[in-house]
């Protein structure tokens, strides 16, 4: 069962080595921006060269975007005229504002705030110069931490009760750290975990309505706030891949030139068919599907992306002692050969292409000494990986690094 489109959150946009790792296992990426954002989020340069390039060569480009708006009022429809009862989520939410409300409220330099209209009719801090500076010292805690937010991943009632409990600040403009200028209009300054649970809850409806995967780079922080016992097990697919991609995507893959890595991609596909595949084998191999409590789900996810983790690093291991004297040929199969002279254009300068052979009769004469360790490898899909990890390698060493350290 392949995954074929990706949600991304919680930020605008990944970095560059996390977007074009994604897309390697994903058909394309979606991600949760704000329409009058989206047209910035399109400038910036790891994703307008990707749009560039998709949306010559293919129909659908590989990145696409979801407004969160319509979305907000089904999570927080309890704001809505009281109707309907409060969910056990609600409760814990209630509970989460309620903790951090009752530390804010004793806080002396929330009491006495001033705000005035902002661009679209709602509050916001008064951009005094006491008032800056608090946003700046809460923006940069390093305990009880608070982060910004976009105001369209939040509904207007939310809003204003998160303010009156002191636990957000609506603000003017949220500024760059490094450049001291403004970066996005309007944001909310927030309580960093009630900051997790709103972006949760939005990407789980989000990717529920859309029939998508939700990842993210970011850990637990926000599985604590998706994860249900009763999901579906294309949920707990969707959180295993979550922590496993990370350790799947080759290192550097954002300082390959836009044609080496978009020729990768290509080399890819046959992986990006069998992921969803790979990911239900190891759910079900480590018991994640059994209905668990949320402590016990997380130790044995983690079990199961160190197991992956272990048995690619062997992989890699194998992989490499298998240059032997510059005449092997890498021949990947999922089912067979899926690669042929593309991987061999890629690793020919190094490994010469002489005698492929040599090098599929030795993979196939020891991979099975590592196959018990991950159960879904038995297609060879971490072997297969080990192999894309080398070509990137050899592409960069043969090209020259592009600048890939894009602010976010």
């Amino acid at each position: 069962m392949p995954f074929s489109s990706a949600l991304y959150y919680p930020h605008f946009t990944p970095s560059v080595e996390n977007l074009r790792g994604m897309l390697l296992f994903y058909d394309d990426v979606r991600l949760m921006v704000p329409e009058e954002d989206q047209w910035h989020v399109r400038q910036r340069e790891h994703v307008s060269e990707i749009l560039e390039v998709s949306g010559r060569n293919q129909q659908d480009p590989l990145v696409n975007f979801i407004a969160p708006e319509p979305h907000i009022a089904r999570w927080s429809h309890r704001y809505q005229n009281g109707r309907g009862s409060p969910t056990i989520e609600d409760q814990a939410f209630e509970r989460l504002v309620r903790k951090h409300s009752q530390r804010t409220k004793r806080m002396r330099s929330l009491r006495n705030l001033e705000f005035e209209t902002g661009y679209w009719g709602s509050r916001v801090l008064r951009d005094t110069p006491q008032q800056m500076e608090l946003l700046n010292k809460l923006s940069t805690r390093k305990t009880n931490r608070w982060r910004y937010i976009s105001a369209q991943k939040v509904s207007e009632e939310l809003l204003e009760e998160l303010t009156e409990n002191r636990v957000a600040l609506p603000a003017k403009y949220a500024w760059h750290p490094e450049y001291d200028q403004p970066i996005e209009v309007q944001p909310v300054l927030m309580v960093e975990e009630i900051v997790d649970f709103i972006v949760s809850r939005l990407a789980r409806d989000v990717s529920f309505e859309n029939d998508l995967f939700s990842l993210t780079f970011s850990g637990s922080s926000y599985l604590d706030h998706v994860y249900k016992s009763d999901q579906r097990r294309q949920e707990r697919n969707s959180i295993f891949l979550s922590f496993a991609v990370p350790t799947l995507i080759p290192k550097n893959v954002g300082s390959l030139r836009i044609g080496d890595y978009l020729e990768i991609r290509e080399m890819y596909s046959p992986l990006r068919k069998e992921i969803g595949s790979f990911a239900g084998q190891l759910v079900e191999a480590n018991f994640l599907d059994d209905g668990l409590q949320q402590k016990k789900f997380l130790s044995r996810l983690d079990g199961a992306v160190r197991q992956v983790q272990s048995s690619l690093e062997q992989q890699e291991k194998l992989i490499a002692k298998s240059r032997i004297h510059n005449t092997t040929k890498l021949v990947l199969g999922v089912g067979g050969s899926i690669v042929g002279a593309g991987i061999g254009g890629i690793l020919g300068n190094l490994y010469g292409a002489a005698a492929g052979s040599v090098l599929g009769h030795f993979l196939n004469g020891v991979t099975d000494k590592y196959s018990s360790a991950v159960h879904s490898d038995q297609d060879g899909f971490l072997r297969n990986t080990a192999m894309m990890h080398a070509a990137v390698e050899q592409r960069l060493n043969n090209s020259v690094p592009t600048n890939s350290n894009t602010w976010l």
